[in-house]
C-alpha cells in the first residue's frame, strides 16, 4: 500500500515539475507582464511540487522498517534534487533579461561619429538614462528573487512542521491500538489465572 501511495504522489510530483519548467521557459522567452504572470505559475507550481515532496517524505518514513526503504529512499533523493534544481533555474530564468534587439544601434546609427567610433553628444543623456534604467530593473529583480528564497525557506520550515505533527498523530494512535492490545492481553491472562486457579481448588 505505501508503495502505491508513494508511487502516486511521485507521478503528481513530475506533473507540477513539468508545469514549473513550461513556465520557466516563458520567462526566459518573455519579458513585462507575459513573464511576471508566467514567473507567478511557476512558484505556483513548485510550492505544490514542495508539498507532494512533503507527502513523499512522510510515506518513505513510514516504510523505514521495510525492504522498500532503499529503494523509496533514493527515488525521494532524487525528487528533491529535481526540486532544487527547478527552483535554481526559476531564479536564473527570473534575473534573466530580453536580449538587445538591433533596433538601437539601429536608431543611433546615424548620429555616430564615423572618425570616433562614439555616440554624438546629443544623445548621451538619453543612453545614461536608459543605462540607470536597466540597473535599477535588476536590483528590483534580485529584490524579487531575494524575497521569494525568503518565502520558500518559510514554506519550508511549515512544511517539515507540517509532516513531523502528522507523523506524530500516527505514531501516537499505533501507540494507542498497541496500549489498547496490551490491556486486552492483560485480561485474557488475568481471566486464565483465575480459571486456573478454579480448576486446582476443585481437584484439591
Amino acid at each position: 500500500l505505501v508503495f502505491t501511495t508513494f508511487d502516486d504522489y511521485e507521478q503528481e510530483f513530475k506533473e507540477k515539475l513539468d508545469t514549473a519548467f513550461e513556465k520557466i521557459q516563458i520567462m526566459r522567452e518573455t519579458s513585462g507582464d507575459r513573464k511576471r504572470v508566467a514567473r507567478e505559475q511557476c512558484d505556483r507550481a513548485l510550492d505544490e511540487a514542495k508539498e507532494t515532496v512533503n507527502r513523499l517524505i512522510l510515506e518513505a518514513s513510514l516504510s523505514r522498517s521495510t525492504p522498500s526503504y532503499p529503494q523509496l529512499s533514493a527515488r525521494l533523493e532524487k525528487c528533491k534534487a529535481e526540486l532544487e534544481n527547478a527552483r535554481k533555474q526559476r531564479h536564473d530564468a527570473s534575473l534573466a533579461s530580453m536580449p538587445m534587439s538591433n533596433d538601437r544601434d539601429e536608431l543611433f546609427a546615424g548620429h555616430r561619429d564615423v572618425a570616433g567610433g562614439r555616440y554624438d553628444a546629443i544623445n548621451m543623456p538619453l543612453l545614461t538614462a536608459e543605462q540607470r534604467a536597466q540597473d535599477t530593473n535588476k536590483k528590483l529583480l534580485e529584490a524579487r528573487a531575494t524575497i521569494t528564497r525568503a518565502e520558500d525557506t518559510a514554506h519550508n520550515v511549515l512544511a517539515e512542521l507540517n509532516v513531523q505533527t502528522e507523523l506524530m498523530y500516527r505514531i501516537s494512535a499505533k501507540i494507542g491500538e498497541i496500549g489498547s492490545q496490551v490491556t486486552r492481553g492483560g485480561r485474557r491472562v488475568r481471566t486464565m489465572l483465575s480459571r486456573a486457579t478454579m480448576q486446582r481448588y476443585m481437584l484439591w
